[in-house]
């Protein structure tokens, strides 16, 4: 079994879990939300790559929208930055299992 950080890989068959559920609050995630919040989502403080979407935050309170946010920044986050290079793909079945992108070959 070979680990690396957030992520686990078995060899039969391949199995690669991406923890998901880390959030960290920076300059740019701060000024995404301010933004967020007040549903100006064409503004350019928000990074092209988020997928938040004005219908997941309409008529939510505060506190709502504040955990939407984080749940749509973290999962945004991952995908960007997930780049897999495995020759034989094809086979490859993406779920989220409990905050975590499981990733498995049949």
């Amino acid at each position: 079994m070979y680990k690396s950080e957030g992520c686990v890989l078995k060899d039969t068959p391949l199995t690669i879990l991406i923890n998901m559920t880390q959030f960290k609050w920076t300059d740019a995630s701060a000024k995404a939300f301010t933004q967020v919040y007040s549903s100006n989502f064409e503004s350019k403080c928000i990074p092209s790559w988020f997928r938040g979407s004005y219908s997941d935050y309409i008529g939510k309170k505060m506190d709502e929208k504040l955990e939407q946010f984080k749940s749509d920044w973290v999962r945004s986050e991952s995908q960007k930055e997930l780049v897999l290079c495995l020759e034989d793909s094809e086979d490859l079945t993406l779920r989220i299992v409990d905050g975590k992108l499981l990733i498995t070959r049949s």
